[in-house]
């Protein structure tokens, strides 16, 4: 019986290292959200949810998605230059948006209604530059397979994020802990990958040069051109969310809504990424097979799917009774929230390891239309339940629309590998 749980196959063990380490990282925070939630109101919750998801959708861009290109070189001196480039991106954007926030930002906030996190705008520009070289870092060691050393930095980045969050409480940073923790947490898993990172360097600096820098910045210009807009948009759609319902609800549903999304995505965080991590190894090697890239999607498909039938039926069952005791009786509403939200974010648990799809056969611009019919529809259904002045209609409205949509990407992606338009870089 325990021989039939030890993974067998390259592609599952892989998974399996990046899992244990991303699940002892989710389980730190789990453990340790209860004692946020009651340290920190619902209000300081909403405050939090603008500012990180403000420097998550700044940050998204920072190596103008050149990290993606780190997996598709051949040879080794050639991704170390895909890693340079991405680097010296980001360390530019990174200056740019300290600039801009310095100039700028009290007009932003002003107009989302988010004043009060003003003092914390200088930490976004750390938090990119940080962001930055952990996204690039992680695809080099996951090009180089070393996925447990992947883990380490998970759990880093849990424990600091937490751990920081209730010292600075502690502190007296009564409204700023839970933005000062999640900065320093960035902080240590984008360090920690550095020190992963160097024996590598060492090895194959003398391979980099600016003519090839140059060389892979236009071989893979399509991630600038098509990736970078649409992960914005990705990203952006949860900056946008969250401002409209702070906008029309008031913080307080800003911060049960950041919640309820925060442990409904954690099932996310413990298998669909560490999947998606290895999926694109995988179909990066396969491709052009068609054949052998749709059996593995296939495969993804039905894994998840059981994965997440416990998952969130647990949640749409008993989402308030589950937020009531285990984060404080006026957490209930982030429990209804859950069950509203549980459908859509389960469809999203296992299409997410497959999106990567667009990105090995070069068809990110058409993901880009989808990315802008999603937030469409987000936005149209906030603005419909503002309107009405009606928290739950706004929710039922965007789970529903974003669902459909959700299902037609799963579709979309399955049949994209065979797709006459695909393309290889």
């Amino acid at each position: 019986m325990i021989k039939k749980l030890i993974p067998k196959t390259e592609f599952s063990k892989n998974v399996a290292n990046v899992v244990g380490g991303t699940l002892l990282s989710q389980i730190i925070t789990i453990a340790l959200s209860p004692v946020l939630s009651r340290i920190y109101s619902p209000e300081d919750f909403g405050l939090y949810s603008i500012f990180i998801n403000l420097a998550a959708t700044t940050a998204v861009v920072s190596t103008f998605r050149y990290e993606f290109a780190v997996m598709l070189p051949q040879k080794d001196e050639e991704a170390m230059n895909v890693v340079s480039l991405s680097f010296l991106i980001t360390f530019i954007y990174s200056i740019f948006i300290f600039l801009l926030f310095q100039l700028c930002g009290g007009v932003l906030l002003s107009f989302i209604h988010s004043e009060p996190i003003e003092p914390y705008l200088s930490w976004v520009a750390l938090y990119v530059f940080f962001f930055g070289c952990m996204g690039t870092l992680n695809y080099w060691l996951s090009r180089m397979k070393k996925f447990r050393q992947l883990s380490y930095g998970k759990v880093a980045q849990s424990a600091c994020t937490a751990l920081f969050s209730i010292l600075f409480f502690i502190l007296g940073f009564q409204h700023g802990g839970l933005i000062v923790g999640a900065v320093i947490g960035q902080v240590s898993i984008g360090a920690l990958y550095l020190v992963f990172f160097r024996a590598d360097w060492l090895r194959l600096k003398a391979a980099v040069s600016w003519i090839k820098m140059k060389e892979l910045f236009y071989r893979y210009i399509h991630f600038l051109t098509f990736n970078t807009p649409h992960s914005l948009l990705n990203v952006g759609q949860d900056l946008i969310v969250a401002s409209l319902v702070n906008y029309y609800f008031g913080s307080e549903a800003a911060g049960f809504f950041f919640l309820s999304y925060r442990i409904l995505k954690l099932p996310a965080g413990i298998i669909s990424a560490a999947t998606g991590q290895v999926f694109y190894q995988r179909v990066s090697e396969l491709y052009p097979d068609a054949d052998a890239m749709q059996h593995q999607i296939m495969k993804v498909y039905k894994k998840l799917f059981l994965y997440s039938i416990p998952i969130f039926g647990i949640v749409l069952l008993a989402g308030p009774y589950l937020f009531s005791f285990v984060f404080g009786s006026e957490w209930r509403e982030a429990g209804v929230y859950s069950q509203i939200l549980s459908p859509t974010l389960m469809l999203a648990f296992i299409l997410g390891p497959v999106s990567v799809i667009a990105v090995v056969v070069k068809m990110q611009h058409y993901n880009m239309l989808i990315g802008i019919a999603d937030i469409i529809i987000r936005t149209a259904s906030l603005v419909i339940g503002g309107y009405y002045h009606n928290v739950y209609l706004a929710f039922v409205l965007m789970a529903g629309s974003t669902s459909l949509l959700l299902l037609y990407n799963m579709y979309w992606f399955y049949h994209l590998p065979k797709s006459k338009k695909a393309k290889s870089y």
